[in-house]
């Protein structure tokens, strides 16, 4: 069995934006883990091993749950360890891909979820099918607009963020 360090950084990316349940991807990291107890796990690149393995183990964890019921580990915990590893993760916009550091998305999810939880949703205007818009009055870098975000929930893809300064 083979694992590199861009399959490593996906699944990372996929527990952030919640691609795949929290149980799938313990269950991921579990087999690996057998794979490792039956020196059956390749690394590529091979002088990322330790980096690797320290993720998979990591990951084995990440479906773990409090005394109440809640998951152990949070969103933050998550973005803390990814910053640990020194690795990055891609945000999805649109058709793009955006590779961003812990250093940035943990700024940019404060943004995002201000934002949310400072506007009306409403549907987008477009029409995007699935696609939900947030416009918030706001201040930034010394002036006064609008921050607009579309979302489509469901893929956790951001259509849409943009500041408009008001002219």
């Amino acid at each position: 069995m083979k694992i590199s360090l861009n399959e490593i950084k996906e699944i990372l990316s996929d527990l952030i934006h919640e691609r795949k349940s929290r149980e799938e991807i313990a269950s991921w990291a579990q087999k690996l883990i057998t794979a490792q107890d039956n020196n059956n796990l390749e690394y590529n690149p091979s002088r990322e091993k330790k980096r690797i393995w320290g993720v998979i183990s990591y990951l084995t964890g990440v479906d773990l749950l409090d005394m109440d019921g809640s998951y152990f580990h949070s969103l933050e915990n998550f973005i803390d360890f990814i910053k640990e590893m020194n690795l990055s993760i891609d945000i999805f916009v649109k058709e793009k891909i955006i590779k961003l550091t812990p250093d940035e998305l943990w700024p940019l999810l404060g943004v995002l979820n201000e934002i949310m939880a400072s506007g009306v949703q409403r549907p987008d205007p477009r029409k995007v099918p699935g696609a939900v818009r947030w416009d918030v009055p706001a201040g930034f870098r010394e002036g006064d607009g609008v921050w607009g975000l579309v979302i489509q929930p469901e893929d956790k893809i951001i259509i849409h963020f943009l500041y408009d300064r008001k002219k």
